[in-house]
C-alpha cells in the first residue's frame, strides 16, 4: 500500500498534509517565479536567491506530490529528505526575512507576504518529518506487500 494506510484517518491526514505542502510549495514557487521570469524577460541576470527559492519550492511540490500517492512505498531514507527540505525552506525564510528587515528594494509586497508562507512551508515540512519518523519507528507493521495480510 504505501506508507500509511489509504483508509482511516491517518491517511485522510497524510493525504491532507501532502496537499497543504503541494499547495504552499506550488504558490511560493510562482511568487518568486514571477521576479524571476521577468528580470529574464528583461535581459538581466535574475536574483540567486530566488532562484535558489524558486528551485527548493519546486523540488517541494515534486516531493509532495510524488509522496501524495499511497501506491508508492516509501523507505526510511525518506525522513532524512523531509529534514533535509525542511532546512532548506528555513533556509528561504531566512534570506527573504533578512531581506524585508532590511529594506531591500527588491522585495515588494508579495515577496515579504511571502515570508510567512516560507516559515509555514518549513514547519509543515518538518511536522511531516517528525510524524514519519514516530510512524517508523513506534507504529509500523511490517506486512505483505502484494496482499497487505501476512505479517513479515
Amino acid at each position: 500500500m504505501g506508507l500509511y494506510e489509504s483508509q482511516g484517518w491517518t491517511g485522510k491526514l497524510v493525504r491532507t498534509a501532502h496537499f497543504v505542502q503541494f499547495v504552499i510549495a506550488a504558490v511560493t514557487c510562482a511568487t518568486f517565479a514571477v521576479d524571476v521570469n521577468e528580470a529574464k524577460s528583461k535581459g538581466l541576470v535574475p536574483d540567486p536567491r530566488w532562484v535558489y527559492i524558486v528551485v527548493i519550492t519546486a523540488l517541494a511540490a515534486a516531493t509532495s506530490a510524488i509522496y501524495a500517492n499511497p501506491f508508492i512505498p516509501r523507505p526510511a531514507c525518506t525522513i532524512a529528505w523531509d529534514m533535509v527540505l525542511s532546512v532548506l525552506w528555513f533556509v528561504a525564510t531566512g534570506i527573504v526575512s533578512v531581506m524585508v528587515i532590511e529594506k531591500d528594494p527588491a522585495v515588494d509586497k508579495d515577496i515579504a507576504d511571502c515570508t510567512w508562507m516560507l516559515l509555514v512551508g518549513g514547519i509543515v515540512w518538518i511536522c511531516e518529518a517528525l510524524a514519519t519518523m514516530f510512524y517508523w519507528l513506534n507504529d509500523r507493521e511490517r506486512r505483505d506487500r502484494f496482499t497487505g495480510w501476512a505479517l513479515v
